[in-house]
């Protein structure tokens, strides 16, 4: 009898212990809804939880810039000092007045009757390539999987001269004249968390605007112009509030020449960009204000005036799990630089 009785006061403490696991669980599970702040009377600042929902973004990276004229609607006549484009051919025994500088600045100039020109059935092209450096600021407001928000480019081009794609033995370069531009884009945004892999999230991302193109293409005949950008924004998120950001983006995006009497034309600068950037949110709960408290998982203490108050333990760029609070998925002992430590703790 006392070894069945004892082997029964085993058994209810086996099932006292699962009961009081699955208590703790379902507590556990109750402590991360909405409603635990309602039934503890649970403070939480509601300015830091509404600008909680955005997100703040910087960065930068390197822009591959394709520029390309196409005049072949376009008559074309150089000389040794001077190319000009026109919008249809003399007569004969006529001047022609066509534009030098067509790019950055038109400026009409007269060409003498008898001289040479290229016809537009040539399909004369200007074109080359070139690099920039594109910092970006942007702010987005994160709803489930969509990003809606705006943001400010600018972006360092520089000016290689344009070649010809025909007859490049007899015709020039065409030359801006500058050996840089400053660019600067303002956008809006739209974007959707289409993919979700460990800590990393894939957003596919539009952005829409507007391109400034600055004080050196400064003729009233030079129009600035729309822009799209599509692109995949890469997050690798250190933590709920600090993600490392990786974008690579192709923009298409060009400006108009307004020639009098002609057809406008245009410079298209299409380009492929690729940047690296940090992106944050505001907590929407405090620092822990005791200096010693590192605890990883989100915790409830008592502040100056007696409420309950939500706190972190954990810096914003280091992982918080609101439910297990652990920082590493890997253990400490199976970390590369531990894995031959007798004793890795």
């Amino acid at each position: 009898m006392p070894i069945l009785a004892k082997n029964y006061e085993n058994r209810l403490k086996r099932y006292a212990f699962t009961i009081l696991l699955c208590l703790t669980a379902a507590f556990s599970v109750l402590a991360q809804s909405k409603d635990v702040y309602e039934k503890y009377d649970i403070y939480r600042n509601p300015l830091r939880l509404f600008l909680n929902k955005f997100s703040f973004s910087l960065s930068l990276g390197y822009g591959h810039t394709e520029y390309r004229n196409n005049l072949s609607d376009f008559a074309f006549y150089q000389d040794s000092s001077r190319q000009i484009i026109l919008g249809v051919d003399p007569e004969f025994g006529i001047d022609s007045v066509g534009y030098s500088n067509w790019l950055v600045n038109p400026t009409t100039d007269t060409i003498m009757a008898g001289n040479t020109l290229f016809g537009d059935s040539l399909g004369l092209i200007f074109q080359n390539q070139s690099g920039s450096i594109p910092i970006s600021l942007s702010i987005h407001y994160n709803f489930n999987k969509i990003k809606i928000g705006g943001g400010f480019t600018f972006e360092q081009q520089t000016l290689k001269p344009l070649e010809p794609n025909v007859f490049k033995d007899s015709i020039r370069a065409y030359d801006f004249g500058y050996k840089s531009v400053p660019v600067t884009r303002f956008w809006g945004m739209a974007g959707y968390q289409f993919y979700e892999w460990w800590d990393y999230t894939f957003v596919g991302e539009l952005r829409l605007g507007v391109t400034n193109y600055g004080k050196r293409f400064e003729s009233p005949m030079v129009s600035n112009g729309l822009f799209a950008n599509i692109g995949v924004n890469i997050e690798r998120n250190l933590s709920e509030y600090f993600r490392v950001t990786f974008r690579p983006s192709y923009d298409i995006k060009s400006f108009k020449i307004d020639i009098p009497g002609d057809s406008p034309m245009r410079l298209s600068n299409n380009a492929f960009f690729f940047q690296v950037g940090v992106s944050i949110n505001i907590p929407e709960i405090p620092r822990s204000p005791m200096k010693s408290d590192h605890i990883q998982l989100k915790h409830v203490l008592s502040d100056d005036e007696g409420r309950l108050k939500e706190f972190r333990g954990q810096p914003i760029w280091k992982v918080q799990n609101p439910k297990v609070g652990q920082n590493h998925r890997r253990l400490w002992r199976y970390k590369l630089k531990n894995r031959r430590k007798l004793d890795p703790y």
